[in-house]
C-alpha cells in the first residue's frame, strides 16, 4: 500500500501469550493496541485491488495477462489456460485443444 492504514485492536481480543511476549500492556492506550498496516489485510476495502496488482506483477513475467473486457479473467499468452479471480480466491482451468484425425 502506498498510503498506510491504521486501526486499533482491543487487548481482550489478543491471546495472553502474545500480549506477554510483545509486552503489549505497556504499549496499549485505553486497553487498545494501535497498529499500522503496510500491506493488505483481510476485509480491507482495498484488499481486492492490492491482490490484483500483486497478481498481475507476479504473473505477467510468466506470460499471463488480464483480459481487457472481462474483469477478473486471466489468460496465458501461448497455452489454452484461463483462470478467474473471485473475491480473494481463484481457480485454474486448463482447456485442451481438440484434435481431429483423419485416416
Amino acid at each position: 500500500m502506498q498510503i498506510y492504514e491504521y486501526m486499533f485492536i482491543y487487548l481482550k481480543d489478543i491471546p495472553p501469550e502474545i500480549i506477554q511476549q510483545y509486552n503489549l500492556n505497556n504499549l496499549a492506550i485505553n486497553c487498545k493496541g494501535y497498529v499500522e498496516m503496510r500491506k493488505g489485510m483481510y476485509s480491507l476495502p482495498q484488499a481486492g485491488i492490492l491482490a490484483k496488482k500483486l497478481l498481475q506483477k507476479n504473473l505477467s513475467q510468466f506470460g499471463y495477462f488480464p483480459c481487457k473486457h472481462t474483469p477478473g479473467l486471466w489468460k496465458y499468452e501461448t497455452h489454452p489456460i484461463t483462470f478467474v479471480i473471485v473475491v480473494d480466491d481463484f481457480g485454474v482451468k486448463m482447456l485442451a485443444k481438440s484434435k481431429s484425425y483423419t485416416s
